[in-house]
């Protein structure tokens, strides 16, 4: 029979068998008495041919055993100097001799298995780390979720109960400039239409904050659909908008996304919106929506011949409020490129940006 204990302390624990029940063993003896001791000690293997007569063998194993053997050998189960564990091989009912060979053998089965126990251990030790850590992951991301919840709610209502304020602050300063207009002092009107128009910019930045929260609350519903069509219902709303100017679009046929449509529907108006804001003074806006042909994970490309810029800022153009051109010459609240990055995470894609001065800017979407 064989059996191998796992050093812990002053005992050894068994850890398995055979050849024996496992019932009729102790779980634990202890480590400073007979040939364990000596195992443990010594850090080699030896072996007895005869258990009642050999001096080494403890007194315990002379005497009566639930579990009869005549010969024994054994070896400590080493691994870098360390003793992990006894091996012993007991031989029931007739004497044997153990050779070096025999004993060598030993030795390696006892390395081997103290490296599968330290493995086991490095595993059940990993295991239990990431277990806890996933535990604690979890945690943090329920804490998250709730802050992000609680401040998109504190968000929404205040963005939404400043509306009305805002709206009331315009129409009140236009008010005063019509009815009173011929009896304020001179200084007066230019400090009124500031307020207005900084109450209507205002105004705006709320809005934006309003559609950005509803996109985060929006749930997604993905279909199959030609957003080819749904590119040119919303391109035929900016022709039809800017008579004075319209801008120039192409747009591929039948490009075929699973997507959701009112958010692919608020994702072009905020790109094109974008790319005829930059366009080049003068010029007329050119927009183009197609795929990219030398890559098929990309869902659609959408460019424009506009101002363009660095790519060092390029990280910035989708964070809400960033601008990276003056207010009084390109208005705008900064929330429309935030609106589409969002939109794009919501379908669990990505967005990239290519842009250089004076060469325009193009959008690369993976849906």
């Amino acid at each position: 029979m064989c059996v191998f204990r796992k050093l812990e302390g002053d005992k050894l624990r068994l850890l398995a068998c055979h050849g024996v029940d496992v019932d009729e063993l102790s779980e634990f003896v202890d480590a400073d008495l007979g040939i364990g001791h000596r195992l443990i000690q010594d850090k080699r293997p030896f072996g007895i041919e005869d258990v009642e007569t050999h001096p080494d063998s403890a007194p315990h194993l002379k005497g009566a055993r639930p579990n009869s053997f005549v010969s024994y050998a054994g070896t400590p189960m080493m691994l870098q100097g360390e003793v992990l564990g006894i091996l012993g091989v007991f031989v029931k009912n007739s004497r044997r001799q153990f050779p070096d060979d025999d004993l060598e053998l030993l030795f390696a089965l006892g390395s081997h298995l103290a490296v599968a126990i330290r493995n086991h251990e490095l595993f059940t030790e990993l295991n239990s780390i990431n277990q806890d850590l996933d535990r604690r992951v979890q945690e943090r991301t329920h804490e998250l979720q709730s802050a992000n919840h609680e401040l998109e709610a504190f968000t929404y209502t205040v963005a939404h109960d400043l509306r009305t304020p805002l709206r009331s602050i315009v129409s009140n300063s236009q008010i005063l400039l019509e009815d009173y207009g011929d009896i304020l002092p001179l200084e007066a009107k230019p400090l009124l239409n500031r307020q207005a128009e900084s109450a209507k910019r205002l105004a705006a930045m709320m809005d934006g904050l309003l559609g950005l929260t509803r996109i985060r609350r929006h749930e997604v519903q993905p279909i199959q659909l030609n957003a080819s069509r749904l590119a040119e219902e919303v391109a035929l709303e900016f022709i039809r908008a800017n008579n004075a100017n319209p801008p120039d679009f192409f747009i591929e046929p039948d490009i075929i996304i699973g997507a959701d449509s009112r958010l692919l529907r608020i994702l072009f108006q905020n790109l094109f919106e974008n790319a005829i804001k930059f366009s080049k003074p003068d010029e007329m806006p050119r927009i183009r929506f197609r795929r990219d042909a030398t890559d098929p994970s990309v869902s659609f490309v959408i460019e424009d011949q506009g101002i363009g810029f660095e790519m060092e800022y390029a990280d910035k153009v989708f964070m809400p409020f960033e601008r990276l051109v003056r207010d009084h010459e390109y208005p705008g609240t900064g929330i429309g490129l935030a609106s589409v990055k969002r939109i794009v995470e919501k379908h669990g894609g990505s967005i990239a940006v290519q842009s250089h001065p004076g060469d325009g800017t193009s959008f690369i979407v993976r849906l």
